[in-house]
């Protein structure tokens, strides 16, 4: 693996950052249609083990469906990564490649997907 190795998991943008949980894509697991994901769940790498700690201690107390998330995948069929996530992240261009940077996919074909079970609430 090198430092550049595309990502797939998790992640949520708070105040233009991004705080994410990530594995090499070639660490995950491929589906039987041929999609590689995380099994990662936002619900408990928020509420659980409070991933955005130390960094933002002021999110103690919040839940995972207050901010912007998504998701990444990759498809073998397709050869591309896909984000599934909430529509501001979306519309926000600066955003989207804070998180392609994080995710180590500028250099790869991905492909932004809006999802509804990304919704912010």
């Amino acid at each position: 693996m090198t430092p550049t190795t595309p990502q797939v998991g998790i992640f949520w943008c708070y105040r233009w950052q991004v705080i994410a949980k990530s594995i090499p894509v070639t660490d995950a697991t491929c589906d039987s249609l041929g999609r590689v994901d995380s099994a990662f769940s936002h619900l408990t790498e928020w509420e659980t083990n409070r991933i955005y700690l130390p960094r933002h201690k002021m999110l103690l107390g919040t839940e995972y469906q207050q901010f912007p998330r998504g998701r990444v995948i990759y498809d073998t069929h397709q050869e591309t990564f896909s984000l599934f996530a909430d529509k501001s992240i979306i519309t926000d261009t600066p955003l989207r490649l804070k998180v392609l940077e994080q995710f180590r996919l500028l250099n790869y074909s991905h492909i932004w997907r809006s999802d509804p079970h990304y919704a912010t609430y």
